[in-house]
């Protein structure tokens, strides 16, 4: 996404835009984005700073570090971004700040819930679902 720095004035800008997430190239081994990233961000000019609103929604499918397990979320990101209008050039395209703050506010480590007991290292049954084969639950 994109706008020319001269048609920003005194009221903010508002843009939004839709496209898949396999454009921003951002899936690893525990992570998959599916579907569209929606966009809208608004645009607004102070002086010299240009300020960007952005509002970023997207679906993440993540694994779950402990017991594997796939969870679908529907993951929705607010964030600000900040410009200098004397350095910015014509336009501003914002879609790689986008793609790193997206990237940035994914947890480092994904669990399917706080508690999840995981797989046994023992049997590998999902301590979540059912009792330890091999010590009893122990493990």
């Amino acid at each position: 996404m994109k706008i020319e720095v001269a048609r920003l004035k005194d009221d903010p800008v508002v843009l939004e835009e839709s496209f898949d997430a396999a454009r921003w190239d951002m899936d690893n081994y525990d992570v998959k984005f599916e579907g569209a990233v929606h966009l809208k961000c608004a645009f607004a000019r102070y002086g010299n700073e240009i300020l960007v609103d952005v509002e970023a929604g997207l679906m993440r499918n993540s694994t779950c570090a402990r017991c594997l397990k796939e969870t679908k979320e529907n993951v929705r990101h607010n964030f600000k971004l900040n410009y200098n209008a004397l350095t910015a050039g014509d336009t501003i395209t914002v879609d790689d700040d986008i793609r790193e703050q997206v990237l940035l506010n994914r947890p480092m480590r994904f669990l399917c819930k706080e508690d999840c007991k995981g797989i046994c290292p023992g049997c590998g049954v999902d301590l979540n679902i059912e009792r330890c084969k091999c010590c009893g639950g122990k493990s």
